[in-house]
């Protein structure tokens, strides 16, 4: 049998452990929701790409830009009749943070789902 005290201990254990985890359940960031597609990127005619400026996404060589997802954008775009807009990104830690502020249209960089919240 296990003594009053020990009893007090583990309930006190039990109830610390239930008011840290609910503390951090109640810190939520509730999206926003705002519907903007390429209907609306035709109707101002340019499509804003946040671009990684690496040796592999986006890089001017000698005055010319290349790059994989560039070349896809510019496919894409005249696909499309749009005129492309590249605006570098050198820090990837904030893109997404530069997307939903609206400085960009979409995000074209070798990014990966991050697991967890």
């Amino acid at each position: 049998m296990l003594t009053t005290n020990r009893l007090s201990y583990i309930a006190l254990l039990i109830l610390l452990n239930a008011c840290s985890g609910s503390a951090k359940k109640k810190v939520q960031k509730v999206p926003v929701e705002v519907i903007f597609d390429i209907a609306e990127i035709k109707e101002h005619g340019e499509l804003r790409a946040l671009v990684d400026y690496s040796t592999t996404s986006y890089f001017l060589y000698r005055g010319k830009p290349m790059g994989f997802e560039y070349e896809l954008l510019t496919k894409f775009c005249e696909a499309q009749e749009l005129e492309l807009s590249i605006i570098p990104i050198t820090d990837l830690s904030s893109v997404m943070d530069s997307l939903n502020n609206f400085k960009g249209d979409l995000i074209a960089a070798n990014l990966t789902k991050r697991s967890g919240g």
